[in-house]
């Protein structure tokens, strides 16, 4: 499944990986299909998703008998809601290992108009955006890479109504 609020295309760079959709815009279920390995050698690929400034890329590692693993940054997808809000807004499916991400909110100007520390619990946490303006942001979420000490930023866009 892919959830965004922009177009994005998604790619292969080998051809025994492929999927029914290759562009859209919003969100669309994503059948996935990947061939059998008659090779009898390991063998990688890997699926790059692009949605204006986000690129996310899945690795695909498949091995001389045939079994696969599937490996992305994040392991499922981050999702926030509501969206649009009246302030609080719930950050969902972080990484289990981080206690605390930190977030930035920039303005339509480009402007970082707000940061902050978010405590995770079971892999969510609530923001308060009340005092914010009626308008879309761009909210930047930095957390630790899982079984990593780098960080990674994912970005969401929301509106405040």
């Amino acid at each position: 499944m892919i959830s965004s609020n922009t177009d994005w295309t998604i790619a292969s760079d080998v051809n025994w990986i492929s999927t029914d959709v290759i562009s859209g815009s919003g969100d669309t279920k994503i059948d996935l299909s990947i061939e059998g390995n008659t090779v009898n050698e390991t063998r990688k690929g890997t699926l790059t998703i692009l949605g204006g400034t986000q690129e996310i890329i899945i690795t695909v590692n498949q091995d001389a008998s045939g079994v696969l693993s599937v490996q992305d940054e994040l392991k499922s997808e981050l999702l926030i809601f509501p969206n649009p809000t009246d302030g609080v807004i719930q950050l969902i499916n972080l990484p289990a290992e981080n206690n605390y991400v930190h977030v930035d909110v920039i303005d339509l100007n480009g402007r970082n108009i707000l940061s902050q520390e978010c405590q995770v619990i079971n892999g969510e946490c609530a923001l308060n955006f009340e005092t914010l303006a009626a308008s879309s942001y761009l909210m930047n979420i930095k957390f630790r890479k899982q079984n990593s000490s780098e960080y990674i930023t994912v970005s969401r866009k929301f509106i405040k109504k």
